[in-house]
């Protein structure tokens, strides 16, 4: 769970879903690019303390669902988060940056 008002990109969120947790978390800065709400976890407005708690005994009132965002968590990280995923999109922005900038 992750209840903050506001984020950037939480890696907290990703050692969680590589472990294969589903996330409760605030729709904020950076997380709904790493949450895929109802599939890996779920969104919840900040400052919205009813809809947490509603989402988090949703999810531990529903073993199998809890089981089946667990999955997709785990394999979102692999498909989307790897170290090596993310170091060739950053080296794609700067390659476009430099290209740009008539650099390359």
């Amino acid at each position: 769970m992750l209840a903050t008002r506001t984020e950037g990109f939480p890696v907290s969120i990703l050692e969680a879903m590589a472990m294969g947790i589903p996330v409760v978390a605030s729709n904020v800065g950076g997380v709904s690019e790493l949450v895929d709400n109802g599939n890996t976890g779920l969104l919840i407005e900040p400052d919205n303390s009813e809809q947490l708690a509603s989402a988090i005994i949703d999810i531990l009132q529903n073993l199998t669902k809890l089981k089946q965002m667990g999955k997709m968590s785990k394999e979102r990280v692999k498909k989307y988060f790897t170290v090596e995923q993310m170091m060739a999109k950053l080296e794609t922005i700067y390659l476009n940056l430099a290209m740009k900038k008539g650099l390359s």
